[in-house]
Order: structure tokens, then sequence, then C-alpha cells
């Protein structure tokens, strides 16, 4: 058929413009002429580009080839006729929205281009639909985030995390978007690198979602998915696993709270990771152990308390040193009060859930008692020398790197204070609440466990508590390490009246947190987009992107 000029189009499309609604399928023919006119010139591709999106919803029954037509259009080797085509898109679907996902699918396809006008004009196009239809732009978004290639699926990807990010409250505003981006997300984190998990974050982030107790769980849920917890056997030499594991713990701790239980996390680390503890890294051990202690304090029913107070005593009783005598130059030692802190408080809110583990062993609580009473004594020196130094100091001067790590460790001290004073009891007592200390007292998850510690109730005031051998009628022992150490450092023996003072530095390491990550870079060549719409087909394969893959 003969390929239409400028002029022929113009006709065309004033004969459409004059029809009536009742008369369009009597036009079908000018449209048809329309459609070839992508074939054109220059002029004429720009012209049908424009004629084609103005009267695609009167002629339903050729929307499949306006479609293709348009789609030419957005390949041709004309940047400028690209860009018209681009820009009409999403007139196709303002009145036949059931087309919008395939074409939010198409426009992300076509963020392959390194052309940067080019790209602006894309976006521009996805920010139109996604004012349009949200819940369907994501859909088609999305699509290319689990299978485009990787300069597709990077840009996508960074283009749903900038405008969700600063949008978010606008383009998001119904629940049933917010499930949609929440079901989409859940399909495709199953394998991302840590930078896009970090992204996907930050856009469940931007919803209301965190703001229920309902979306909280759902969050935690999508990342507990994530990192597998229901997985059989953990292998503790995959090194991605266990970096998976950390990055998506502390992804889920701000979420957690008395209402959302962190149960799976603790069960996973206690059941799956402690078994195995002496194989990692030490300062992936000091990681884990802290992520332990935090995880413990929303913990719910654990589902095998008494392997778990197992687990944990062990690593504990290694940690905590034997009674032993000293000889008079040995008048130190080195404990390590942050990975103390952590067993501690992880077997005092697991033992509590297996009662019989301490109370029906006499010896095992004779022994335990025993390791115990001469770290607490030391404990309770260590806590009087913080306290006078803490009271001498000005707030400007107690604001200070070092001095913070001094208070840290008051903090620190006094939890493990509070800790073994309710184990001492007979039997022992599980009602003394904490905060780690590491967390500050306004941060969001310290002040979640501070409600959580509330609503059980709060620790109940009790007498001191007088220690199996008193110091008034038996001859000063002194603390001598046992077992494995932590962190590369030799423990020595505390001995004679000196007050412990604990090596400085421990206690201020922190766990990488989640941030933001906006860099927006990508080089790939220019390929052929798929015109078929791909919906999902489960989870993304890694394609060696030089970036870790979760």
């Amino acid at each position: 058929m003969e390929i239409p000029n400028v002029d022929k189009l113009y006709e065309c499309g004033s004969a459409l413009s004059s029809a009536k609604p009742a008369d369009f399928a009597k036009y079908e023919s000018q449209y048809k002429t329309i459609l070839r006119g992508v074939k054109g010139d220059n002029n004429t591709k720009k012209l049908a580009s424009q004629f084609i999106s103005r009267f695609f919803a009167k002629f339903p029954a050729l929307a499949n080839d306006a479609l293709d037509a348009i789609l030419d259009l957005c390949e041709d080797d004309d940047v400028d006729i690209r860009k018209q085509a681009i820009k009409d898109l999403p007139t196709l679907c303002r009145e036949m929205k059931e087309f919008l996902p395939k074409i939010a699918d198409v426009l992300s396809q076509l963020l392959q281009t390194e052309d940067k006008n080019e790209i602006v004009v894309i976006q521009n196009s996805l920010m139109s639909l996604f004012r349009r239809d949200a819940k369907g732009t994501l859909i088609g978004l999305f699509s290319q985030v689990r299978n485009g290639g990787d300069v597709v699926r990077d840009r996508a990807l960074k283009f749903l995390h900038l405008k969700i990010k600063t949008e978010g409250r606008d383009l998001l505003s119904t629940k049933d978007t917010e499930a949609v981006l929440l079901e989409e997300i859940k399909h495709s984190i199953q394998e991302c690198t840590a930078d896009e998990f970090k992204m996907f974050m930050t856009m469940l982030a931007a919803t209301s979602l965190q703001k229920t107790i309902s979306g909280q769980s759902m969050i935690v849920e999508l990342i507990s998915h994530s990192c597998q917890l229901d997985k059989g056997a953990f292998d503790i030499h995959d090194e991605e696993a266990i970096d998976r594991f950390l990055h998506c713990t502390n992804a889920a701790l701000p979420y957690f709270s008395s209402q959302v239980k962190s149960t799976k996390f603790a069960d996973f680390i206690t059941g799956k990771v402690l078994p195995q503890f002496g194989s990692l890294e030490v300062e992936v051990q000091t990681q884990m152990l802290k992520l332990l202690a935090e995880v413990c304090m929303f913990v719910g029913t654990i589902q095998a308390p008494l392997e778990a107070t197992q687990h944990v005593y062990k690593l504990l009783m290694d940690a905590v040193p034997h009674q032993k005598e000293a000889s008079a130059e040995n008048d130190d030692a080195n404990f390590e009060f942050t990975k103390l802190e952590c067993l501690l408080f992880a077997f005092h809110t697991v033992a509590q859930q297996a009662p019989k583990f301490l109370a029906e062993d006499p010896a095992l609580l004779k022994d335990f008692k025993a390791r115990m009473q001469y770290f607490a004594l030391a404990i309770q020196g260590y806590i009087r020398k913080l306290d006078e130094f803490i009271r001498g100091k000005s707030k400007a001067e107690l604001s200070s790197e070092e001095n913070q790590v001094k208070i840290v460790a008051h903090r620190s001290a006094k939890n493990i204070s509070a800790i073994v004073k309710d184990l001492f009891h007979t039997p022992p007592s599980y009602k003394t609440k904490i905060v780690v200390s590491w967390r500050p007292p306004t941060d969001k998850v310290a002040m979640a466990a501070s409600t959580t510690s509330s609503n059980s109730g709060g620790a109940l005031k009790r007498k001191s508590i007088s220690f199996v051998d008193s110091p008034s009628s038996q001859p000063k022992k002194a603390l001598t390490n046992a077992g494995s150490t932590f962190g590369g450092h030799k423990k020595r023996p505390l001995g004679g009246n000196k007050v412990y003072a604990p090596p400085q530095g421990k206690y201020s390491s922190n766990l990488g947190r989640v941030v933001d990550d906006d860099d927006d870079t990508g080089k790939s060549g220019k390929r052929p987009f798929n015109k078929g719409f791909r919906g999902a087909r489960g989870f993304r394969g890694s394609r060696g992107r030089g970036g870790r893959r979760y």
C-alpha cells in the first residue's frame, strides 16, 4: 500500500476529528492510513505518532496494530522521532487503562538509552503513567526489575527508588497501591544486591505500612522471606548467606515491637548459627552476638527453648572466667563486656522459657553461680568507678567521643549487673528487662524495647543479693580466663583490691545500618526491547553485575 505523506495524514486526521462517536467504525480506513504513516519521512512519522495516540481509543479492534506502529517509532534511528513517540505513549492508555502495565513495561525497557535527554522524556512519561494508575505502573516497572537486562533493571529500580522516596505520599496514596508495591518487592527481593536491598527498604519506609502494626508485620515477614529463615540447613561458610542475614536482620530491627515479634530471627541464630559459632570470623561473631541480643528484646515464644538455652550457655561459659587463685602480680582482668552483655541477656531471655535448665540441675546451677559471682563483684566495682567519673563531668565533657565510650560501658556494666542479680535468686528469676547498652536511649529500637519492657511489667525492685561466698568471710579470689577469647585479646585475672578497668574501644563498634544510595550511573549499549508484556516469572538469577547478590 501507498505510504502517506504529511498532507494525507492531515486529511485523515481532520476526518476523524469531525466524526461523530457513533460513526468511527466508518473511518477505519483513515486510521489504517495513519498507521502506515510510521514508514514515511521524519515529519510524517512525528505526525503519525500524534494521530495514532490521539485516536487510539476510538478503534479498539486496531489497538494491537496501533501499539506496534508507535513502538516502531520508539526504536527509530532519529532521536527526535523516538522522543515524540515516547511522549505520546501515555496517551494510549488515557481511556484504555488495560494497556498501561504493558506501556510501563515498554518505557522501562527504553531506559537502556545513553541519550540523557531521551532518558528525561522516558521518565516524564513514566511519571504521567504513575499519576494516572500507580498500580499498573508498578507492575510494568517491576517486570523489568525482575526480567530486564542489567542496565534496564538498575535504571528502573533507581527510578522507582527516587520517585517513591521523594513523592511516595502522593504516588502511593491508597492501601491497594501499597499492597501491590509490597507484593512486587517480595517477588523481586529474593536475589538482589546489598544496594538494591537498601533501595527496597527505603521504598517500604516511604509507605504508611511502617505506621501500622499489620504493615510492620508484613514488612518483617518480607524481610524474613528474603533471608530465607525457613531454609533447612545453614552453611556457616557461605559468606553471602551470612552477609544477607546480617543486612536483613538489621533492616528488620526498626519494625520489631511488643506486637511485632523477632522470634523467627532469634530461632535462626540460636538454632542454626550458635552451634557453628566458632567457624565465624571474629568480626562476624561480634555482629552476630549483638544482633542476637537486639532481637532478644522483642522475642516471643522460642521454638526450641531448651536447645537454644544450651547453645547460649555453652558460649557464655566459654566467655566467663573460672574461679581460680591468682598470683599477686596478676591484678587485672580483661573482660569483653559487650560480648558478655550479649550472651548474658540472650541466656536470660531464652532460659526464661526453659526454667528447668538451671532449677532442676543443682550441680550446673552451683557451677554457674560460682563462675558468675567473682565476675559480678568486679562489675560492681567498675560501676562505682564509672559513677564517680560521670558525676565529675559536665554535659559538654560527657559528649566527647572518648567519654561517650565510657557512658556506653557504664550502661553495659549496669545491664550485666542487673541480669546477674536476677539469676542469683533461688530459683533463678527472669523478670529484669534491659535495653542493650550500645543503643542510644533516643534510638528508635531502644525506645521500642523500652515500651516492650514497660508493657511486660518491668523489673521488680528487690533486696540486694548476697553471694555464696561473702568477701568478708572468704579469702580474696582472683578472676582468671577460661575458654575461648573474643577479639584476639587474652584475659588477665583480677587480684588484690584493685578495681577492674576494662580496655577501651569495645563499646562503640556498630554494625553498618541501611542507608540510601541515589547513585544513578550505569553503562550499556542499546538493545531492542521486548514489545510483549512479560509478567512475573519467579526470582531473577544472578547476572554477574559486580555487586554481591542476595
